[in-house]
């Protein structure tokens, strides 16, 4: 996976306060190697990180509602946050937002590139 965090961990409070937010949004271009090396959608998440207590949030599905993100062209993803709070000892707190991330999982070996821009929080 990877991320990208436009603060540090020092203060602890520092941040973007996204409280008053209901959505992340970002554009996505997926481009496998080959339709074989391709991700599986299923495995590929994204979820935030907040400098207060180094907190993650949960990892919501890429899949859901991107099935045609395999195509090499550009596509806008929309996550509620309340998806990305859910699950046992997610605590992330909306008003220390600090990092953006991507996961992904396969069982065997994959290759493609993920480049991603416009990163925003929309009510």
């Amino acid at each position: 996976g990877f991320g990208w965090n436009w603060f540090g961990w020092y203060p602890e409070t520092a941040g973007t306060d996204v409280s008053l937010q209901k959505k992340l949004s970002f554009w996505v271009k997926i481009v496998p190697a080959s339709a074989e090396q391709a991700p599986d959608l299923g495995g590929v998440t994204v979820s935030l990180g907040c400098s207060k207590d180094k907190k993650s949030s949960a990892s919501a599905p890429f899949n859901e509602n991107n099935k045609g993100a395999l195509d090499g062209q550009w596509h806008k993803v929309t996550v509620p946050l309340a998806a990305l709070q859910k699950g046992e000892g997610k605590s992330l707190d909306l008003k220390t937002v600090w990092e953006f991330r991507i996961g992904t999982w396969a069982t065997t070996p994959r290759k493609f590139e993920i480049y991603v821009d416009d990163i925003a929080f929309e009510k």
